[in-house]
């Protein structure tokens, strides 16, 4: 069964996947990706889904903001982002959420803040 819960619930799966993000950011030579990172370095979103509990729409998102993001910025996030969210928060609706409120004329820091804020709520 699909759940959106952040790691599925479990804080062992949360350390989990925090370390080996850390690994891979680290050993990824300037590379930053919040899938690949969860995915083991392969761009398999249903993997990052089963390591992290985010839900596609939410990992694409932080996907792309990722890209927009210089690299220190970049790797802050997607740590951030996966610390922030508590375990067991349901995340199904952060993506739209965070598209709702969305102001384009915001740079790209303040949209990777607002999101993180968002997972830290929900």
């Amino acid at each position: 069964m699909i759940n959106f819960y952040s790691f599925h619930g479990d804080p062992q799966r949360k350390t989990a996947a925090l370390i080996a993000v850390r690994v891979w950011l680290q050993e990824s030579g300037g590379t930053i990706s919040i899938i690949r990172a969860l995915a083991a370095g392969s761009d398999d979103l249903a993997a990052a889904h089963r390591a992290s509990g985010f839900p596609a729409p939410l990992l694409l998102l932080c996907e792309t903001l990722c890209q927009r993001l210089p690299e220190a910025e970049a790797v802050a996030f997607v740590t951030g982002v996966l610390e922030d969210a508590a375990c067991e928060a349901d995340l199904s609706g952060v993506a739209d959420q965070f598209v709702a409120d969305l102001d384009p004329a915001q740079p790209g820091q303040h949209h990777a803040d607002r999101l993180r804020a968002i997972v830290r709520a929900a």
